[in-house]
């Protein structure tokens, strides 16, 4: 049986259903603007015109959350035009699937302290941000989903969905070998024994990670690199960080039908495959040295919760401290 993101979000939106949403709360129609030629196109794996704008008035009123999502642009909450189709696709976050709106659900509670606890155990006091973006040495940017920052250790938030069906090539700019991040030898440096140079980009090869030649790359090692670079240049003296990879894995999905059990054993095996991923990652001696170097800690973490919404319930699957 292959599984594929279409398939997961269907599964997302029948339990949902079981958790007293109806049918009306989907199906998303973008904007009609009666512009001769425009089409109005029906989107069945989001929610619906109706309860996006009651999950928006909500957004707006905490506008600390709502200023991190506008001014982080990639139209998490408008509608986009699409001028080659000619038609508007609707908010990223009206996805039943949507990062996230998944990460936002979970965090927007004043109790956000106590949801922190669950996935890094006791800390003190802080302050949770949506959309915390790092630079780091005049050559890209980190988009962390979300952090918590406080006196004694900062965690940064990576939201994942139905990413664990993409597949990863490990590419980057070529900025990144240029300025020094990954071959040369020094502390900021990946410490990389070869790279593959291409006229505007860099390759890595797979086994430079210890990751397998062979198998599809599930775990997004490029995003993850750029990551623990502008988390290591984050100026926090004397502090602990923490990187947590925070995927949404429903495990009510089994008790759907029997059909659903089938699917959610395949879906095993891919989150299987990712946390062999991420092991070997986390344990390859480049990624290893710089967070032992910059005092960074790796977790996977699983929401296992039925929908976004529900009181939280983790399931702690990998922690790395170096």
């Amino acid at each position: 049986m292959e599984i594929n993101k279409e398939m997961f979000d269907k599964k997302l939106i029948e339990l949902y259903l079981k958790n007293d949403y109806n049918k009306d709360d989907f199906n998303y129609k973008a904007e009609d603007f009666k512009i001769q030629g425009e089409k109005q196109k029906s989107y069945p794996l989001y929610f619906s015109k109706k309860k996006w704008n009651m999950f928006l008035k909500n957004l707006k009123e905490d506008k600390e959350a709502y200023k991190s999502y506008v001014l982080g642009g990639g139209s998490e909450t408008i509608e986009k035009y699409i001028k080659r189709g000619k038609t508007y696709n609707p908010p990223k976050m009206a996805a039943v699937a949507s990062s996230s709106r998944f990460i936002y659900s979970t965090f927007k509670d004043k109790n956000y302290k106590d949801k922190i606890s669950k996935i890094v155990g006791d800390i003190s006091d802080g302050k949770f941000r949506f959309e915390h973006i790092l630079p780091f040495k005049n050559v890209s940017k980190s988009f962390l989903d979300g952090s918590y920052i406080s006196k004694d250790k900062a965690v940064f938030l990576e939201a994942k969905c139905h990413e664990i069906f993409d597949k990863h090539k490990i590419i980057l700019r070529k900025a990144y070998y240029e300025s020094g991040l990954l071959t040369s030898d020094n502390d900021f440096s990946l410490q990389i024994s070869n790279v593959i140079l291409k006229d505007d980009t860099v390759e890595i090869n797979k086994f430079e990670f210890n990751l397998d030649e062979e198998e599809k790359l599930l775990l997004d090692v490029k995003q993850f690199i750029t990551h623990l670079f502008g988390i290591a240049n984050y100026n926090l003296p004397n502090t602990k960080k923490e990187l947590v990879y925070f995927y949404f894995n429903p495990r009510g999905i089994k008790d759907l039908n029997e059909e659903s059990k089938k699917f959610r054993k395949e879906l095993d095996k891919k989150y299987e495959l990712l946390e062999k991923q991420f092991d070997a990652f986390s344990n390859s001696k480049p990624i290893s040295s710089f967070c032992k170097r910059h005092n960074i800690s790796l977790r996977l973490v699983y929401s296992v919760n039925d929908t976004f919404e529900s009181d939280l319930i983790v399931d702690n699957r990998l922690y790395f401290e170096f």
